[in-house]
């Protein structure tokens, strides 16, 4: 089976390369470069942007604090049971 996306990039380029033999003005080479750098940098779907988000900005200046919020605190009910399987190993020096 083949791969339709991959297809349509290939269909893609090689049009946008038939425009770029038709055309020799700068402007417009540029635009069909910057065409065909965006086709394939979203080569599989992902596109990981060139940009900081607004938490790295604030933390290279500031320093976290965590405050607890009781009004946000999981409780249980009284007749509520949890019980935990878990194997626990201490150590002791």
């Amino acid at each position: 089976m083949a791969n339709i996306s991959k297809e349509k990039r290939e269909k893609m380029i090689d049009f946008l390369n038939r425009l770029k033999s038709q055309h020799q003005d700068d402007e417009t080479l540029r635009f069909i470069n910057e065409i065909q750098i965006s086709l394939n940098e979203k080569k599989y779907g992902l596109v990981w942007e060139k940009h900081s988000e607004n938490v790295e900005e604030m933390l290279k200046y500031n320093i976290p604090v965590f405050v607890e919020d009781k009004s946000r605190r999981m409780t249980l009910a009284k007749d509520d049971h949890i019980t935990f399987y878990s194997k626990v190993i201490i150590f002791t020096p």
